[in-house]
């Protein structure tokens, strides 16, 4: 992996991920997370909803890396 992708991880893990990319990270602590703590404005919610691809509002390490490699 290169040091994008261990940011990535690390981010990942961060919000509740697991270290080897396995788990999931929840929609609703996410959106918090980025609107609260970051205080971004971006619709997160679109994002999500466009990353989120079967609708569970769990984010698993494919779809994170989706969502924050978006322009």
């Amino acid at each position: 992996m290169g040091s994008d992708e261990d940011e990535l991880l690390d981010a990942y893990v961060a919000m509740g991920g697991e270290p080897d990319g396995g788990g999931c990270v929840d929609a609703a602590k996410l959106i918090q997370t980025i609107k609260e703590e970051f205080q971004m404005t971006i619709d997160i919610e679109k994002l999500i909803e466009e990353v989120d691809e079967d609708g569970s509002g769990e984010i698993e390490f494919d779809e994170f890396k989706q969502l924050l490699c978006l322009d």
